[in-house]
């Protein structure tokens, strides 16, 4: 049983008797019960396990839902289960983006109405959703190499959900030695011009995380420390460009959330 399972859960054991009995036959007598019946046909031995499966489900659902419609009284919820049960107003994507600068694309959203106990749920629903949609669209996005300036030849999603930075966090290609510069500017064609200036060299522009700011910048010097170049005059920002860090890079770029790519690099 999940999270939203078990807070539930833990509401209808408060409950007198009647009124514990009054909701599971109401949930076993309803719509969806029959629709889920239909869905899911076990052998006969696994058939007493049904109602059990649809309870775990239907309760977190019908709780919430009914606390919105005021068709039940939740007196008896326990107080640390109130803030739980808060309605609130939250921005979720669904499933929808535009253009937006530098190549990347923003989701479209809308605000969704639910309690605190099934935002993350709902977002989660939602962000898939998104993933799905992007995944679908990323063949028809698709587009050549066009200059040094602006290269995305794959298309990226800018949603960043965990990431509150005011800066971005670039990673800049010098090919021919072999060499990633990870840094952060809030006018990266400005800052990329001025590098290009003091290196006097062909820099690309490979990968970009939008509003990664200072902490995420730091977090990926610490965790490619061992590719960074002790050179004079080159500073602490440039790095090998290893298999590891292209391998990464390839990784961050293909990822449609990349917030949840830092995360799954223990980056963030």
């Amino acid at each position: 049983m999940n999270k939203a399972g078990k807070i539930a859960y833990s509401w209808l054991k408060d409950q007198s008797e009647n009124e514990k009995i009054r909701f599971i036959a109401q949930a076993l007598g309803s719509a969806e019960y029959q629709g889920f019946m239909q869905t899911n046909q076990p052998e006969k031995q696994h058939a007493h396990n049904l109602p059990l499966s649809f309870l775990k489900w239907y309760l977190p659902q019908k709780l919430v839902v009914n606390y919105h419609g005021e068709e039940m009284s939740l007196r008896s919820v326990p107080e640390a289960l109130g803030d739980k049960l808060e309605i609130l107003h939250t921005w979720m994507p669904t499933g929808q983006f535009a253009p937006s600068r530098n190549g990347s694309y923003v989701p479209l959203g809308t605000d969704f109405v639910c309690t605190a106990l099934m935002r993350p749920y709902r977002q989660k629903q939602q962000e898939v959703c998104l993933e799905q949609a992007w995944q679908q669209a990323i063949p028809l996005l698709r587009s050549p190499e066009v200059s040094n300036d602006d290269v995305f030849i794959a298309p990226w999603l800018n949603y960043e959900p965990y990431l509150k930075g005011e800066t971005d966090v670039y990673f800049l290609l010098d090919e021919s030695h072999k060499r990633v510069k990870i840094g952060m500017s809030g006018n990266l064609r400005q800052r990329i011009d001025t590098l290009k200036q003091q290196h006097n060299a062909s820099l690309r522009l490979v990968s970009i995380i939008p509003v990664g700011g200072v902490e995420t910048e730091s977090a990926l010097h610490l965790y490619f420390k061992k590719h960074r170049l002790d050179e004079k005059g080159l500073g602490r920002e440039w790095f090998t460009y290893s298999d590891e860090l292209r391998e990464f890079i390839d990784t961050l770029n293909t990822y449609a959330i990349r917030s949840n790519c830092l995360k799954a690099y223990g980056i963030v």
